[in-house]
C-alpha cells in the first residue's frame, strides 16, 4: 500500500510505496477541472519507476527543489536516499519521522531502545543534535514512542509521541485489574525553543466507566447490565503543518472510538476537539497529511472495521474585512496567541431526557443502541435503533426537533416509515 504522496504546488501528484523489491515511485498530474477523474485512468499515471532496490520505506519528505528524500534501513542504520546519493543518518533509527524546512535543512525524530531522539542536517551528510554536536541527542525517555515532527515558521521544532504505557489491555480482559496501572498512556510532545528541549504531556488517559449490555434479551431477564471500568488507550500521534505554518496534531482514543485533534498556538497546543467518530471498531492506524500544501485543509485517513475512512479537514482563512465580525468561539481564528488563557463554557444534561429504561414505558424502545443527528428544513431530525420494534440497522426510529434542544418522539407507525 502507498506509505507517502504529495502533490506539489504544480498538482503533481507523487505516491512512493515499496514491496519486496524495492521503492517505487508513480506520478499523476492532479491539475486543472476534474483530477479525480484522471486519478481513476491508468494512462494518466506516469511509472512505476523503481527508485531503490531491495529497501523498505521508512519515510520520505520532499527538499524544496522538489526531490524527494527517501528514508530507508540497512543493517540497524538508517540512510538518507536522495537521487543516487545514499548517506547515514542514524543507527538503532526506528520509526522515523521526517520533516524538512523551507530552507532544506531535514529534521528527523526517531525511535531508539523506546526512547525518541532528534537529529537534523542541512546537507544530509553531516547530521548534528539541536546544539550543532555531531550525531543524535535523546528528547523523550523511556517508554516513549511513534514520533512525529514538524517546525513552525519561526523556526521551533516540534517533536509529538506517544509516552508511557505499552499494554495491550483489550487482549488481557480477565487480568484487567493487575495490569491497569500500567496500561495508561499520555499524548505528548517535545518543544525547542532554541536553547532547550522540554517535554510536555498534551493529554494523559484517565480510567473511564462503560456499560456493556448483557444480551439481547437484557430487560426480559430483569437484568440491567454492567459497568466495567476501562482505562482510556491513546495512540500514535501525528503533526500535521496546515497553509498558514500552524501545527496540529491528531491522535487516536480506541476507548472512546474518536479522533482528536489540538493546535499549536505559538507555546502551547490547544483545546482537544474531535475530528471523527465513533467508529466501529476503530484500529491504531492512522495516516496524516504532514504538509497541506497550500490547501485549506488537512487530510486524515484511518482505518476501521476493515474499512478506510478518509476525512478533509478544514483550516480557517483569516481575513480582517471591516464589514466581517469574529467573535471568538474556539480560536480558530488566531494562528498563535501568547499569555491569554481560553476558558469553554461546559455542557448541562437535560433534566428531562427523552430516552432511558422505562422513560415512557415501553422500555425495550426506551433502550436505544446508535443514534445520528441531522439538520432539516423544520430543524433537526435523530434517527435510532431500539431494543424492540425499532431493532433494525436502519436505525428506523425518529425523534425531531425545531431548536436541536428540545425533542419529541415520534408514533412508532411514523417512525417506521
Amino acid at each position: 500500500m502507498p506509505r507517502r504522496q504529495r502533490a506539489d504546488v504544480s498538482d503533481r501528484l507523487t505516491v512512493l510505496h515499496s514491496d519486496a523489491s524495492g521503492i517505487w515511485r508513480l506520478q499523476c498530474d492532479a491539475s486543472g477541472e476534474g483530477p479525480q477523474a484522471r486519478l481513476g485512468e491508468r494512462s494518466a499515471w506516469a511509472g512505476p519507476e523503481r527508485i531503490a532496490e531491495s529497501a523498505e520505506l521508512c519515510d520520505a519528505a520532499w527538499l524544496p527543489s522538489g526531490e524527494p528524500a527517501v528514508y530507508i534501513p540497512g543493517e540497524g542504520t538508517l540512510f538518507e536516499r536522495v537521487g543516487d546519493a545514499v548517506n547515514r543518518v542514524a543507527a538503532g533509527a526506528e520509526q522515523p519521522s521526517v520533516w524538512i524546512d523551507p530552507g532544506g535543512t531535514r529534521h528527523i525524530a526517531f525511535e531508539r531502545t523506546r526512547r525518541v531522539y532528534y537529529t537534523r542536517s542541512a546537507d544530509g551528510q553531516t547530521w548534528t543534535d539541536a546544539s550543532g554536536r555531531a550525531g543524535d541527542e535523546m528528547v523523550a525517555h523511556f517508554c516513549s514512542s511513534w514520533p512525529s515532527i514538524a517546525t513552525t515558521p519561526a523556526g521551533t521544532v516540534l517533536i509529538a509521541c506517544q509516552g508511557e504505557g505499552k499494554l495491550d489491555l483489550r487482549r488481557h480482559p480477565e487480568r484487567y485489574a493487575r495490569l491497569r496501572p500500567g496500561g495508561g498512556s499520555t499524548i505528548s510532545y517535545a518543544l525547542h525553543d532554541g536553547a532547550r528541549w522540554a517535554i510536555h504531556d498534551l493529554l494523559r488517559s484517565s480510567e473511564i466507566i462503560i456499560k456493556r449490555r448483557v444480551g439481547t434479551n437484557l430487560i426480559a431477564s430483569g437484568r440491567s447490565g454492567s459497568f466495567e471500568t476501562h482505562m482510556e488507550e491513546l495512540w500514535r500521534p501525528s503533526l500535521a503543518v496546515d497553509l498558514h505554518g500552524v501545527p496540529w496534531m491528531f491522535w487516536l482514543n480506541t476507548t472512546r472510538r474518536h479522533v482528536y485533534f489540538a493546535r499549536f498556538g505559538g507555546e502551547t497546543f490547544g483545546d482537544h476537539y474531535e475530528a471523527r467518530g465513533p467508529y466501529d471498531c476503530l484500529s491504531r492506524t492512522m495516516l496524516v497529511q504532514k504538509d497541506s500544501c497550500g490547501q485549506p485543509a488537512i487530510g486524515v485517513m484511518t482505518f476501521a472495521a476493515n474499512e478506510l475512512y478518509f476525512d478533509r479537514h478544514p483550516v480557517p482563512q483569516y481575513s480582517s474585512a471591516e464589514a466581517r465580525r469574529v467573535t471568538f468561539i474556539d480560536g480558530m481564528e488566531l494562528a498563535e496567541w501568547r499569555g491569554v488563557e481560553h476558558r469553554l463554557g461546559r455542557w448541562q444534561k437535560h433534566p428531562e431526557p427523552i430516552f432511558g429504561q422505562g422513560i415512557s414505558g415501553d422500555s425495550r424502545d426506551d433502550d436505544i443502541a446508535w443514534c445520528e443527528v441531522a439538520p432539516t428544513a423544520e430543524g433537526f431530525e435523530m434517527r435510532y435503533m431500539g431494543q424492540g420494534e425499532l431493532r433494525s440497522n436502519a436505525m428506523p426510529g425518529r425523534a425531531v426537533s425545531a431548536d436541536g434542544l428540545h425533542r419529541e418522539r415520534m408514533s412508532r407507525a411514523r417512525s417506521a416509515r
